[in-house]
């Protein structure tokens, strides 16, 4: 994907309960191309450096980036997989396949957040 760059105000900033950071940021008016290229960013993970002066590619510390799983599967991709052959075998034809997926994923997290209890 494309990188865009432009200037930005940053117009707030909250922290969450988690720690995390919520920013909230303001552009100059946009031409329709880097629009379009930020709404397809839109709920993805992007990177972001912020400066009060112009940054040079020396200034930035860019990650190298491997993939975890060259030619395999993930571990939650293996673990739906099973999960939708178990459903073949045993559906009674009432859930989907994705209702059932959520449903059992639902009763995973619940039996793993108990155990903090």
């Amino acid at each position: 994907m494309k990188n865009c760059q432009f200037h930005v105000i940053l117009d707030g900033v909250n922290k969450k309960k988690d720690g995390t950071l919520t920013l909230r940021l303001g552009t100059e008016e946009l031409n329709p191309d880097e629009t379009a290229q930020i709404f397809a960013m839109g709920n993805k993970q992007v990177w972001c450096a912020l400066s009060e002066t112009v940054l040079s590619h020396e200034d930035l510390k860019i990650p190298e980036s491997t993939p975890d799983y060259i030619g395999q599967k993930s571990h939650s991709q293996r673990l739906r997989e099973v999960m939708y052959r178990v459903w073949e075998k045993y559906n009674d034809g009432v859930k989907s396949s994705d209702q059932y997926y959520r449903d059992m994923m639902e009763k995973l997290i619940t039996n793993y957040k108990d155990k903090l209890d």
